[in-house]
């Protein structure tokens, strides 16, 4: 006869189990844990020790319910608490890992394991202070933990203390060198605190580690559009994008890389695939925004707008965003109001004073605007762009002894200037002396402002100087016999030897230049022997030769609002038996079928190789008529009879409230009583082009 068996050896269960455990042999560990609760439903060892392998074998929720039936049994275990706060932090209930740190520490205060867990969740949560205070303390208690070291470093990073963040990674580098994130994270510090020729080894440091790092890779992106290096910049975030498409921040990356190498379109697709995946995002949309800009696609700015103003009511990004597209959309006072409003969100928002000023110029009430645009530079001294706008507002109402020396500012505010920079050579204000001393003057901006301003070479000739007359190599032909220029060079040839240089936009201002002393005498373009004979030819008879130009070059900034559709400048054409020839060099898409369907038009467009060419047809013309390109200067400077069209908030150049021009005699100026009346100014144009027709002497 045996023995009866006896009550299970639970302990020794236990030992075993744990053993098993210890080893990384699940699976009996497993089944003898289970062997202890059947005897002892309610052990708290075995219900502990079994929801950490329920955990590891991806049971997470079966696990987190074993624990805390452990932890009601024995509540006071702070390695279960501990344990506990864990598999809830990796669940993604940070609140309630918390909350088991807190008991775990709250038995145990010096539990690193504990302090370290809560530290991280802390800072995962955004509580940094609190972060910081717990990973130091388990970094006191657990100084070869490297994972305690970085995560104190992210946690004072997000606080912006980057030099305390530094050296805490940098511990943890030491600690842990094979941990991609750890120099990654580095980098991000030092680039904070503006040590930049360190930041790209830290990045490349993690690409080694990780080769497939996408945010490593997004971060050096970010270095290389930095120094400029556009396409290597693309490159990169592209890399990162191949690797994690649905990355927001590889998509805000390219589209930034993208828009540095004038490709807006391309950025925007970018930044709307962000927005896509995080349709919150401020940055996304505030980029997006930019890049609309770029594109003039106003009336998706204005939705795109009014998304931010939804997402973030009290951020006042949304309202000036709101304002610059109905900006665009030619919706002034409309602007005005959201402007106000950004403001009232943020008073220091300087740009936003300053869109109050361009609004209420593009009203024509340029006195406010002069108002307004001094407080936007009140706000903030730096604001150059601010500074330009000011001068040109003071210029168009004829103030030119304040505007010109403010116009000086354009240098700072990013105006698309094509000049190339002579730093090696003293800037000429009018007051050296120039005799006999060669004086280097450069074209800078467009077309226009060139044929404008060479007026002033043979005033500068007249002071003793050599001149050396640098302009655009589309005018180098034109411009070669230019009186009073030793040498006429094109910006992409080398220069000779120079003593002084000036930018031709600068010279008004170095000769003092007021409405009433403008050098106004006409012609003073030569047009070159061979051209005119050509176009002399070209252009024999046929009636009332009239020029045209209605829109001008569609990349300019201004071009919405300064050319016409030729569906409404036709009614000009239709006015009157003429000759019309065609003196621009682009048509819209749009335009094309209007332009085929127009009787009694030459299009001459193939034979206008450069301006010495379209200077040689304007000189063939009896009137030119168009809106304010280059055209308006060339038919100007050659003394042609020339009608102007203008947008109600004109240039500078073009001043307010007159119809002639004192830089050019004899011009005839048609503006808009409105903004965007065109037909108004086409009828007047139409009008007067039958009545100028009367005057032209038959046969």
């Amino acid at each position: 006869m045996s023995a009866a068996s006896g009550p299970p050896d639970t302990a020794g269960l236990l030992r075993a189990a744990l053993a098993h455990h210890q080893a990384g042999r699940g699976v009996q560990a497993r089944a003898l844990y289970r062997d202890v609760l059947a005897a002892e439903p309610n052990n708290p060892d075995a219900l502990h020790l079994l929801g950490l392998i329920e955990i590891n074998d991806g049971q997470t929720e079966a696990g987190i319910a074993r624990i805390r039936a452990a932890l009601a049994a024995s509540p006071a275990m702070p390695a279960a608490w501990a344990n506990l706060g864990t598999a809830l932090r990796r669940a993604g209930r940070r609140d309630e890992a918390v909350a088991s740190f807190q008991r775990a520490l709250a038995l145990h205060g010096d539990d690193g394991e504990a302090l370290a867990g809560l530290g991280h969740t802390l800072r995962e949560l955004g509580r940094g202070a609190e972060a910081m205070a717990a990973l130091g303390r388990a970094a006191t208690l657990r100084p070869r933990d490297g994972s305690v070291r970085a995560a104190l470093g992210l946690a004072l990073q997000a606080e912006g203390r980057h030099a305390e963040a530094e050296a805490a990674l940098r511990a943890a580098m030491a600690l842990r060198p094979a941990d991609a994130t750890i120099p990654l994270n580095l980098g991000v510090s030092l680039r904070a605190l503006g040590r930049h020729g360190e930041v790209g080894p830290c990045f490349r440091q993690a690409l080694v580690l990780r080769p497939d790092y996408p945010e490593a890779l997004v971060n050096l992106g970010a270095v290389a559009l930095e120094a400029k290096s556009f396409a290597e910049s693309e490159a990169l975030q592209r890399r990162a994008l191949a690797l994690r498409p649905d990355s927001v921040e590889a998509q805000l990356g390219l589209g930034n890389a993208l828009m540095a190498r004038e490709r807006p379109a391309e950025a925007a697709a970018c930044y709307r695939a962000a927005i896509r995946l995080a349709p919150a995002r401020l940055d996304a949309r505030s980029n997006l925004h930019a890049a609309l800009a770029k594109l003039r696609l106003w009336d998706e700015m204005h939705d795109n707008a009014r998304a931010i103003v939804a997402a973030h009511p009290q951020a006042a990004a949304g309202p000036h965003c709101l304002a610059d597209a109905l900006m665009g959309l030619g919706r002034f006072e409309a602007a005005i109001d959201q402007f106000r409003r950004a403001l009232a969100l943020d008073p220091r928002l300087d740009a936003a004073q300053e869109g109050i000023g361009n609004a209420l110029r593009s009203l024509n009430r340029v006195e406010e605007a002069v108002t307004a645009l001094s407080a936007a530079i009140l706000l903030n001294p730096e604001n150059h762009s601010a500074q330009a706008n000011l001068a040109m507002a003071r210029l168009v109402q004829g103030d030119f002894t304040a505007g010109l020396e403010e116009y000086e500012s354009r240098w700072q505010c990013g105006v698309p200037l094509t000049v190339r920079p002579r730093p090696d050579l003293p800037v000429w204000t009018g007051a050296a002396d120039l005799a006999g001393r060669r004086i280097l003057l450069q074209a800078e901006q467009g077309f226009g402002d060139t044929l404008q301003m060479v007026r002033y070479g043979p005033l500068v000739a007249a002071r003793g100087a050599r001149v050396v007359l640098e302009v655009q190599p589309a005018l180098k032909t034109l411009l070669a016999g230019f009186p009073g220029a030793e040498q006429v060079i094109s910006s992409d040839e080398a220069r000779p030897e120079c003593d002084l240089h000036c930018t031709l936009m600068s010279l008004p201002r170095a000769f003092g230049t007021r409405l009433e002393t403008i050098p106004a005498r006409v012609p003073y373009l030569p047009v070159p022997a061979p051209h005119a004979r050509r176009w002399a030819g070209l252009l024999k008879g046929g009636g009332p030769r009239i020029g045209i130009a209605w829109a001008g070059n569609p990349d300019h900034r201004n071009d919405h609002n300064r050319s016409i559709p030729l569906q409404s400048f036709r009614r000009v054409v239709e006015a009157a038996e003429c000759r019309f020839v065609v003196l621009q060099l682009h048509v819209a898409e749009a335009d094309r079928p209007v332009l085929a369907g127009l009787g009694g038009v030459s299009d001459m467009r193939s034979e206008l190789q450069d301006f010495a060419h379209t200077a040689a047809a304007v000189a063939q013309m009896d009137l030119v008529i168009c809106v304010d390109t280059v055209l308006a200067h060339l038919a100007g400077a050659l003394a042609r009879p020339t009608w102007v069209m203008l947008p109600f908030s004109p240039d500078w150049r073009w001043l307010l409230g007159r119809a002639d021009s004192p830089w050019y005699p004899g011009m005839r100026l048609f503006r808009q009583p409105a903004p965007g009346d065109w037909d108004s100014v086409v009828d007047a144009v139409a009008a007067a082009l039958r009545g100028f027709v009367a005057t032209l002497p038959r046969g």
